[in-house]
């Protein structure tokens, strides 16, 4: 009769949603009745192995992510610790139903896009800078100096090699303006070239 009043006192424990004592208290996870709640410093998790009350530190299914949606993981250490969840990834995906080109003002390129769609941008084409205005110097033209030539010579003048008429030798008293040599027969010369000066005149005899 005795053993039948204890049963039915644990009985009476369970139905009332207690934790069971003592379970826990080594660092191991701590077995909840369902309908209980945790005491404080402890997360109430539903787990497919039962409910439990989590707590940092405590031994733990390692890898097993069922504990993240309590805010805790399981790493190697078999201990749990609380768990950050990473930011979500964003993902842009075009609409199938959207024309086939995106079209921007402008001189345009065509990129090919995933599912057989694609994107024009535009494109810029760099201008050329614009050179500072300056005043060129002025550009000076030198007068072409035209050089006439003889084709023949007055009387008492000849054509020497230079193209030019020269005062052939001649008799004076005094020694005649221009005169570049006196000639050994005394006639004065105006030859302007040493060679074939006083020629058929005995030669130079002075030069003047």
């Amino acid at each position: 009769m005795r053993r039948i009043s204890i049963g039915l006192a644990a009985l009476v424990v369970a139905a009332a949603g207690y934790v069971l004592p003592g379970v826990g208290s080594a660092g191991r996870e701590t077995v909840v009745i369902a309908s209980a709640s945790c005491t404080s410093g402890y997360v109430r998790a539903s787990l497919t192995w039962g409910v439990k009350c989590l707590r940092a530190g405590e031994s733990c299914k390692v890898g097993n992510a069922e504990y993240h949606p309590y805010g805790f993981t399981c790493p190697a250490t078999g201990h749990l610790k609380r768990y950050v969840a990473p930011p979500a990834k964003t993902t842009t995906t075009l609409n199938p139903g959207l024309t086939d080109h995106i079209t921007m003002p402008g001189t345009t390129t065509t990129i090919p896009l995933l599912g057989g769609t694609s994107a024009t941008t535009p494109t810029t084409t760099p201008s050329s800078p614009a050179l500072p205005s300056a005043s060129l110097p002025a550009i000076t033209t030198a007068a072409a100096t035209t050089t006439t030539v003889a084709t023949s010579c007055p009387t008492g003048s000849y054509l020497n090699v230079n193209g030019a008429c020269i005062q052939g030798p001649t008799a004076s008293p005094t020694v005649p303006s221009g005169a570049t040599a006196q000639c050994k027969d005394g006639t004065y010369s105006f030859s302007q070239n040493r060679s074939g000066t006083c020629s058929g005149h005995g030669g130079v005899a002075t030069w003047l």
